[in-house]
């Protein structure tokens, strides 16, 4: 009988000794406590009901997926910080039992979940780890740095010491931030917008480009805005080219800003849309430049003015020319630009202009032509001459 009370007693100073290591590694009043009602119940099998607990609280703690930071915090599977009451966190073993861990406990069971796994011999290594632990408290019914459990929470702690997070007595200390790290990097500030074009030239209904360089190349923020000055064009950006579109004729001005108002101008002449050729010419349609600086419209005008003088009353004379007589002159260059005038225009502005210049000449007290000479008295000769860069010019020889 003496020597079953002596078993008995062995058994329940053990179970009180490793029932302390689901607890903090700092507490010591959790690593003393006295054995519980319940584990003086199961002093009938000491070693088997330790190791259980001992081996459910690892797996329990591994299966809820806490783990420890860098930080020293008990985190879950997700990466969230788990709650904490005094340090403690509670985890639910498979029999349904509730025991409380601290971060300690986190780091110690998952590096024996590691070493079990690493030996492909999962319910041996767990038996052997939970006789170790026994083995080594059950002397003093403390936590010692002999037990394997105990190992790996000291070097938990120095780990945590050395990152600057935390002592290797466990309490809290802050880590300076390192100086280079929070250094804001310097502002590159613009200097200055260059365009690759002062000024465009472009048709309604057509677009042209230019490019925009932001200086230095460095600079911070090298975003621009660019925009028109009214709407007889439009503008779009892409990367570094800005496209501008004729809307209506007219010019305008193109202005790109950088973000710190730094700025530069293009300006923009938006010609009018040439219609289509017509397919067929009368003395009304509207010409082109090319048209009108022709042979075939030179004879035309001249035909009608010598028409025109000669029906007025005047003297048709082919021998006149500027080099024997008077004369006016009029040029094709008067009337440049695409489909400006018509033939009839032409010629009505053109003998119009020789009969008025030449009244002028003849002018006495403002009186008529015809009454200060007669129309029958003048001697005329309309003709044109082809110039070098492709003109023609008009004389009106008298």
């Amino acid at each position: 009988m003496k020597k079953a009370i002596t078993i008995l007693l062995a058994a329940v100073m053990i179970t009180s000794a490793f029932a302390g290591c689901a607890g903090s590694a700092n507490s010591s009043s959790e690593t003393t406590a006295p054995a519980t009602a319940s584990a003086a119940a199961e002093t009938t099998a000491p070693t088997e009901a330790t190791t259980a607990t001992l081996s459910q609280t690892d797996d329990a703690i591994v299966d809820a997926g806490l783990k420890v930071d860098e930080n020293g915090k008990i985190i879950d599977k997700n990466g969230k910080e788990v709650k904490t009451e005094d340090g403690k966190v509670e985890v639910k073993t498979e029999d349904g039992k509730t025991v409380k861990v601290d971060a300690d406990d986190v780091k110690g069971a998952n590096d024996n979940k590691k070493a079990v796994s690493s030996s492909n011999n999962s319910s041996s290594s767990k038996t052997s780890a939970s006789s170790s632990k026994k083995s080594s408290s059950s002397t003093s019914g403390n936590k010692t740095s002999g037990s394997s459990s105990s190992s790996n929470k000291s070097s938990s702690s120095s780990n945590k010491n050395s990152s600057g997070n935390k002592t290797s007595s466990g309490s809290t200390t802050t880590k300076k931030p390192s100086t280079s790290s929070s250094t804001k990097p310097k502002t590159v500030a613009v200097t200055s917008v260059k365009l690759s074009k002062s000024s465009l030239t472009i048709t309604q209904g057509k677009s042209s480009s230019f490019t925009v360089t932001i200086n230095p190349s460095n600079a911070s923020n090298k975003s621009y805005t660019a925009y028109t000055s009214n709407s007889n064009a439009t503008v779009s950006c892409s990367g570094s080219k800005v496209t501008v579109t004729g809307k209506k004729a007219g010019s305008c001005t193109i202005t790109v800003k950088a973000s710190n108002n730094k700025s530069a101008t293009c300006k923009v002449t938006v010609k009018a849309q040439a219609t289509s050729k017509p397919t067929t010419v009368t003395d009304d349609t509207k010409l082109t430049h090319k048209q009108i600086a022709s042979e075939s419209t030179m004879k035309k005008v001249t035909d009608y003015i010598n028409s025109y003088f000669s029906d007025l009353g005047f003297v048709y004379d082919t021998s006149l020319n500027k080099d024997n007589t008077g004369w006016l002159l009029a040029q094709t260059k008067l009337y440049p630009g695409d489909y400006y005038v018509s033939l009839n225009q032409i010629k009505k502005e053109i003998a119009e202009y020789f009969y008025d210049t030449l009244e002028s000449v003849f002018a006495v007290n403002d009186e008529p032509l015809g009454e200060v000479v007669p129309f029958s008295d003048v001697r005329f000769n309309c003709y044109y001459e082809k110039r070098a860069d492709g003109e023609y010019n008009i004389f009106f020889a008298y």
